[in-house]
């Protein structure tokens, strides 16, 4: 099978990627390399500091939540480092204003939301590899407002209105799939001639969400609310990757009733079988594609 055209870039340019979950880690590095771009790519923020100590970046993208230090406060010491900076575009699952702003305050010059798309992502770095040749070298100059890619999922009441109810995963089925095959599919074409990575990475996505979903169960039955919104916003991040955005939402919920304090048994459950729909989701698709059979010790 034939992969479908990429766009050509304008310019190939150095990235340094901060992504600490796995599974999206290589899914961006692979994306950014089919798209002409040399990439480096480090787990936290304190590895980021470290990267541009030993060599310089055109672009360094930064995941926002990332263990020992997270997305904002690295581009801040990023910015209080001597001598020209690279660009700076924050990885974020949330998309509401107040996080973006965040981001602008911290430094940063750009965002893009997740799941990542391959056009979205192209784009955003020609504009920056164009604006690179102009001036032959990065300024570090924010993008002008003009100038900013429209985000249609931005809510800027959300951080204001009450929790949402969480919603069970069992509603509205035939309405709401575990996964966006359209999204999945659509992923499959971008890496029609990698299909064994395509392969792992929903093999992976399966061992890791499985992994997260026991963090998760033991965080709720401690009352660990530290730990139980970090595994699920690792929960939502991957799982916007692939497509399963019935998930995200119950996790996002659910997060949201964890930042303020409320751990529901009923909800924990809702994300569990919320899970174990777009587990048996993968296994179908996977078979109906012929890549291959996920071993029975997934089951």
């Amino acid at each position: 099978m034939e992969s479908p055209p990429l766009p050509s870039p304008l310019s190939s340019l150095s990235i340094l990627l901060a992504e600490d979950n796995p599974i999206n880690q290589d899914l961006f590095r692979q994306m950014l390399e089919r798209l002409g771009h040399r990439v480096h790519a480090v787990g936290d923020g304190i590895a980021v500091l470290e990267a541009l100590q030993q060599q310089t970046y055109d672009v360094v993208l930064l995941d926002l939540k990332m263990p020992r230090l997270d997305g904002l406060e690295t581009a801040v010491r990023i910015c209080q480092m001597s001598g020209p900076r690279p660009v700076l575009i924050a990885l974020t699952a949330n998309s509401h204003l107040e996080d973006q702003d965040r981001c602008l305050q911290a430094g940063m010059d750009d965002f893009l939301s997740k799941p990542l798309r391959m056009m979205d992502l192209s784009r955003m770095l020609d504009r920056y590899a164009l604006r690179r040749a102009d001036m032959a070298g990065f300024s570090g100059k924010a993008v002008p407002d003009d100038d900013r890619p429209v985000h249609p999922a931005i809510n800027p009441s959300a951080n204001s209105s009450p929790l949402p109810a969480v919603t069970s995963a069992s509603e509205s089925p035939l309405v709401h799939p575990p996964i966006d095959f359209q999204h999945l599919r659509q992923l499959k074409k971008e890496f029609a001639d990698e299909d064994s990575f395509f392969s792992e990475m929903l093999q992976s996505y399966w061992r890791t969400s499985a992994t997260l979903i026991q963090q998760i169960q033991f965080a709720a039955q401690e009352e660990d609310l530290i730990a139980l919104e970090f595994a699920l916003h690792g929960l939502k991040s991957i799982s916007a990757s692939i497509g399963a955005y019935p998930l995200v939402q119950i996790a996002e919920q659910v997060e949201q009733h964890s930042q303020a304090g409320t751990i529901e048994p009923t909800a924990i459950d809702a994300v569990v079988q919320a899970h174990q729909a777009v587990c048996q989701a993968i296994q179908q698709e996977l078979t109906r594609l012929s890549l291959v059979h996920l071993d029975t010790r997934l089951k």
